[in-house]
Parts: structure tokens; C-alpha cells; sequence
């Protein structure tokens, strides 16, 4: 069987040190892998429980996502380097890439500015993770 770890990097805040020390057990306890979560974007509808659907998909679960739209979350793209830079025997992995990470390459005439924000965010995370 293998196991993998998908470290808390989608909350509210999470800090380098704790996905570090998590990375770290991963190895210690002999995990196969560790997956980060890549979210881009959390819509402010889900701050007010206003999703359309619940998260998950499932009925049972809130109309909205474990983190605020404003929260410091670490992205999952960033960290992959990382990861695999303070590790040594564990693979690493993205869990979900949003498909909208094309346009970000470029933001076309009329697109979203808001995008070349979001890349913005992202690449604003790497040098606390560059130690």
C-alpha cells in the first residue's frame, strides 16, 4: 500500500514551518508521497455560505470552501520546488491545478486583470519559502 500526505496548505493560515515539519514526518513514517492543493481562486460567495453547490458536492457538506476568500494560504504550485528541495525520498505532487493557469501566462485584451493578480500571489509565496 502507499500512502501520501496532502499537507494543510488550504486554510486560513498555515505557516512554512508547519508543512516543513509535516514534509519531514512524511519521510520519517516512510509516506510515498506528499500532495499539495493548488486554489486559485475562493470566491467571496463562499465567505457568506453562498455557494451554489456544496463543498465537496456533497449535500451534507457547507455551502462553502474551509478558507476564507482573504485567507493566507500557501498555493500548491509554489511549493512543489520546496518540497522537494528539504526532502529526499518522498515524491511530490499537485493534487488539482485549476485549468484557468493558460491565460495567466498572458493576460489577453478584455480578460480578467484579476488573473495577473492571482499569479502575482503566487509568485509573491517563493521567497518566504526560499528561506
Amino acid at each position: 500500500m502507499k500512502l501520501a500526505l496532502y499537507p494543510p496548505n488550504f486554510r486560513d493560515r498555515v505557516t512554512v514551518s508547519e508543512i516543513v515539519d509535516l514534509a519531514h514526518l512524511a519521510e520519517e513514517l516512510e509516506f510515498d508521497s506528499v500532495w499539495t492543493l493548488d486554489r486559485i481562486v475562493v470566491p467571496e460567495a463562499s465567505d457568506r455560505q453562498e455557494l451554489r453547490k456544496p463543498f465537496g458536492f456533497m449535500k451534507e457538506f457547507p455551502l462553502a470552501l474551509p478558507v476564507a476568500s482573504r485567507g493566507e494560504f500557501l498555493h500548491g504550485l509554489p511549493l512543489i520546488p520546496y518540497l522537494a528541495a528539504i526532502t529526499k525520498k518522498v515524491r511530490v505532487g499537485v493534487s488539482v491545478i485549476d485549468n484557468c493557469l493558460a491565460p495567466l501566462l498572458g493576460v489577453e485584451p478584455g480578460g480578467d486583470p484579476g488573473r495577473a493578480h492571482q499569479i502575482a500571489e503566487q509568485h509573491r509565496q517563493m521567497p518566504p519559502l526560499a528561506g
